[in-house]
């Protein structure tokens, strides 16, 4: 079995589109993108088993943890990437390979978020995965009518009285969409105080528009000559997925993007697509924003993530260092819910 470490563009595309399924947050332009958003230095981990016809790939984002030791950890993008894989692989040895170039390269931990939707579930005990929570999806292929007797019946109210009201949406790709989809985005998190991981520049938003690799759409909902809500949705293999989103805070109440997201489903079965994912709520969370969710479906995929522990001596020591600065006993955070442990927020 071959392990690859690639970065070169042209070879990241070749291997990415060579799986029958992958998705956004698999290709080069988002993690090149999501490089120049400065969360790391991607890297596509790809394994190759020639013998049994069998490959393997990882993206994942190299962090600078101390420049003293040149030691650093790895993440993934912001979303659902984690591995693909087809055919007749060794998973265990797949992810045993990995750690021990991992280790070569002074790398301390992984982290990647897992999508349910390009990895089957048989995979997910090898790859040493962990339940972080579950997610929403609409099955595009299911009659319309079958999709829209899982709506929740409030939604189906609201979007009954917004169309009453005249509320219109469309889709705006352009520079200037991207200009007003920027202050509606960034408004909203500045309204709800989001950590600074949420915020993105505004090169970011034309970067994800000007993409090669997927399909991204600006898509807006107005009322009375005026945006009230707007979100970033992608298309990649047959998946839609739910990037970003934002309502205005005079227009909160109304709950326009119930609107939003019943058009996102109605353009993604006319896009041939299979599946419209609307993810989960804050970093796994049943919260608010799940259960808003849920409210449009009934399907649910578990939200996986990978958490490798590469050297755990290097891994105990930045623990507990972290710890000292956090004034807390190093065992909290270890066995908190953050990982790496090391990066825990002063939130315990």
């Amino acid at each position: 079995m071959e392990l690859f470490q690639i970065t070169n563009r042209q070879e990241w595309r070749r291997v990415v589109s060579s799986f029958d399924c992958y998705d956004f947050y698999h290709t080069f332009d988002f993690n090149y993108i999501s490089y120049c958003n400065n969360e790391g230095d991607p890297v596509l981990f790809y394994l190759r088993d020639r013998t049994n016809n069998g490959k393997f790939a990882l993206p994942i984002l190299f962090r600078e943890i101390s420049q003293k030791d040149g030691h650093r950890d790895a993440t993934s993008v912001y979303g659902y990437p984690g591995p693909l894989v087809e055919g007749n692989i060794d998973i265990k040895s797949c992810r045993l390979k990995i750690i021990d170039r991992l280790r070569k390269l002074k790398c301390v931990s992984l982290f990647s978020r897992v999508n349910s939707f390009t990895v089957a579930n048989s995979y997910l005990s090898p790859l040493k995965t962990s339940k972080a929570g579950e997610t929403v999806y609409i099955d595009l292929l299911s009659c319309e009518e079958a999709q829209r007797d899982q709506y929740r019946n409030s939604h189906i109210r609201i979007i009954k009285k917004l169309r009453k009201k005249g509320i219109k949406s469309w889709i705006d790709n352009s520079n200037a969409g991207v200009d007003e989809f920027f202050k509606l985005y960034e408004g909203a998190m500045n309204r709800l105080c989001a950590n600074k991981y949420y915020y993105f520049n505004k090169e970011y938003f034309y970067s994800l528009m000007a993409s090669k690799d997927f399909y991204a759409n600006l898509i807006f909902c107005g009322l009375d000559g005026k945006t009230i809500c707007g979100g970033i949705f992608t298309l990649c293999s047959g998946i839609v997925q739910y990037h970003l989103g934002a309502t205005t805070d005079n227009y909160q109440k109304l709950s326009p993007s119930i609107f939003m997201f019943d058009s996102v489903r109605l353009w993604g079965i006319k896009q041939n697509a299979r599946i419209f994912h609307l993810g989960g709520g804050l970093s796994g969370t049943c919260d608010s924003l799940l259960h808003f969710k849920k409210g449009f479906s009934k399907n649910r995929a578990n939200f996986m993530t990978l958490k490798w522990i590469v050297n755990n001596d290097r891994y105990i020591e930045l623990t507990k260092n972290r710890a000292k600065e956090m004034q807390v006993d190093w065992k909290v955070i270890a066995n908190g819910s953050f990982f790496p442990a090391y990066r825990a927020v002063k939130s315990y």
